[in-house]
């Protein structure tokens, strides 16, 4: 994986020391490069989401019974039915 970065950083780094390619059109290899690069990011964010994500677990218990929507409205019915016993 760190191949790879280093093998991505270097095309990127090609581009901005203006190395020229016989080969390849400039806006071509400009093209191809930027996609390399957006491939890259989007690597290194997918990894770093999921190493947030692994981490709040680990912190978080977990929890057996997760209330539904009606659950959380029913308990809402009896919170205003008790506030309305204790306004009077």
């Amino acid at each position: 994986m760190q191949v790879l970065d280093v093998i991505l950083r270097l095309a990127w780094l090609q581009s901005v020391v203006n190395f020229h390619v016989t080969f390849l059109h400039r806006t071509a290899l400009t093209t191809i490069v930027a996609c390399l690069e957006i491939l890259r990011r989007g690597m290194w964010n997918f990894f770093r989401l999921e190493n947030e994500h692994l981490n709040n677990v680990r912190k978080i218990p977990c929890i057996q019974v997760s209330p539904t929507p009606f659950q959380l409205i029913t308990m809402m019915k009896i919170v205003v039915e008790r506030m309305k016993i204790v306004q009077g």
